[in-house]
Order: C-alpha cells, then structure tokens, then sequence
C-alpha cells in the first residue's frame, strides 16, 4: 500500500471549478469506461463466430441499446462543466472497421477533440486489423498534442493544467523495437512530466494494485506496462479493467499513487446502468489533491413509463466520494 492520505469529511469540502489553462489551478475530469456503444454487422460467416452470437445473445436479454448508456451517461456528466473527457475502452463489440467509425461518430458528439482523451480495450483491437480503417478513425483522441503521433501514437500525452495525461494501448508492442521504443518513451514521458512537478496520470486498461482475475492477461510477448510504471512514479492510473469500480494504492519508487477502475455501461433486462467518476486534480505547496466522486444512472427498459421523455428521468446519483491528498517526491 502507498501513502496516499485520505482526507475526514470529504463531502464537506468545496469543489473549485475547471480551469486547464493554469497548473496551479484544479482541473476536472470525467472518466467513463468500457461503453461498448456500437452495433457491429456480420460479416461473411460471421453469423458462426462465437463473439457474435455472443453479442446477440446479450443485446436480445437486455432490450436496452448501450449507445443510450453512453448518450446518458455523457449528457449527465456535463453537469459537472468538466474540462476534459478520459475514456477507456472497449468502444466497439467485435473491432469492426464499421464500428470504428460509428464510434467516432459518437467521440464527435462528447465534446471537442483535444478535451477528450481514449484509450482502445483489448476487445477493440483484432488480429490483423487494417489500420487505416480502425484505430486511424480515432487519431484525433490518441495521439498527443499537437497532433504527434500519426505513425505510432502510443504512448500519447496531453498536458492540462496540473496534469500530464498519458495514454496507453492494453499493451506493449509484441514485435521487440516497436516495444522497445514505447517502453522508452513511456519512461521519458514520466520523468519529464515528474521533473516538471505534474500529476501524472496514466489511462490505460491493466493497472497496477488491481484485483487478481479482474481482467485479460496481456497478450503473449508483449508483456505489460507495470514494471515501466512502478520504476517511472506515477500518481493515478484510470483503467476500466473490470465490471465495477474498484479504487486502491499501490506503491511505485517515488511513492504512494492510486488506480481508479470505472464500471461501464451495463444493459439489462429491466433496463441499464452506467457508472463514470469525477476526478478533480490540484497542486499544492506539499503534494496533489485528488478528489474523487463516484456516479451511477439508472435507465428503465425501452417503453417504460420513463422511457417516452427521458428528461424527466433523475440525474445520476453520487454513490461516494474521497479525497487525497499524495506528497510529490522530494526532488521535484
């Protein structure tokens, strides 16, 4: 465990409002994950793949569209005047090309580009996908500033405000240079943004301190990232490894930092749910204030009574919040 320091009273404590334009100022981010808001289409013999029929199988049982999740979800959180979007995946069911763009169609619509952030899941990426017609549809939220990246976006980064945000795929490279080259990278991007004193955040979709069996095991000859993590400092790590929300520490070299796992869209027979969380970040004279709220829309099946005007349904109820307070290491 680190020595991240959880703060009495919490609910207590007044919120500043978003301002990415100066490091001394609190920024506020939403976090969303895994909202699997795509309807992918058969392709030929597709009607035989087991994911398919998978994802039929549970979009008959739910009656509930997971885009409409994600709409809620998305038009909920907006209350809250974030200044930036971090979203993990998986975006799409099977990693359709067809599904990349419905997806981005939707990225289109959560606010603009450079206030928002993703990170693909493993169930995005597909074996020998055309790159033009998946992950390029989303350049614009994976690679860093200032447009880098359009050959190898990852690991991309984007400063705002007190925070250097860093994303990842859910793993390395399996060919050797290419992961060499993230692994160095990602080592660079963590002690750049250290010495320049930000709150390093990481999005991506394993995370260190996470439960055993919460997720997918890295894929074969790519490893992970944790090692690079532990050995760089890291301050908060947001993943969406898992279906509920799980908040722990976990210690790298420079000290206590927390992973935070949000629960996605989660559609149902009697109609759905979708989790996102509130993370504020500020800097202070000793450490990084980290102040998070967790949230949870309920949504009735299509045809219920709420269902004809969704405006009338109740905003998304806060279902806890903490507050910590994480020193900065003493070189910085």
């Amino acid at each position: 465990m680190g020595h991240a320091t959880r703060t009495p009273d919490a609910d207590k404590r007044a919120v500043n409002p978003p301002s990415p334009k100066s490091a001394a100022a609190a920024l506020r981010l939403v976090h969303l994950a895994a909202p699997r808001l795509t309807r992918p289409t058969p392709a030929p013999g597709g009607l035989l793949s087991a994911h398919f029929r998978r994802y039929l199988a549970d979009r008959r049982s739910s009656g509930l569209e997971a885009r409409r999740i994600a709409d809620r979800l998305v038009a909920d959180a907006r209350r809250h005047n974030p200044a930036g979007w971090l979203i993990n995946g998986p975006l799409t069911c099977l990693g359709q090309p067809v599904e990349y763009h419905q997806a981005r169609r939707w990225l289109e619509s959560v606010a603009a580009t450079d206030h928002v952030a993703v990170v693909p899941g493993g169930g995005d990426i597909t074996a020998h996908a055309n790159w033009s017609h998946t992950q390029q549809q989303w350049l614009p939220w994976i690679c860093s500033d200032h447009g880098r990246g359009a050959a190898e976006p990852y690991p991309w980064w984007r400063q705002r405000g007190p925070a250097a945000i860093i994303g990842l795929p859910p793993w390395p490279a399996a060919e050797p240079v290419s992961r060499g080259r993230q692994m160095q990278r990602l080592e660079d991007l963590l002690q750049r943004a250290g010495q320049a004193g930000l709150c390093r955040i990481v999005l991506c979709q394993h995370a260190p301190g996470a439960p055993p069996g919460a997720g997918p095991a890295p894929a074969a000859g790519g490893g992970d990232w944790t090692p690079t993590l532990l050995a760089g400092g890291v301050e908060l790590v947001l993943h969406g490894d898992g279906a509920d929300w799980f908040l722990c520490t976990f210690r790298t070299i420079e000290g206590g930092a927390l992973a935070l796992r949000t629960a996605g869209c989660q559609a149902s027979a009697g109609g759905g749910a979708g989790f996102y969380s509130v993370v504020e970040v500020a800097r202070g004279d000793h450490g990084f204030r980290l102040d998070i709220a967790r949230y949870r829309l309920v949504l009735p099946a299509p045809g219920g009574a709420a269902g004809e005007d969704e405006s009338d349904l109740p905003p998304a109820e806060r279902l806890d919040r903490a507050v910590f307070i994480l020193p900065r290491a003493a070189n910085r």
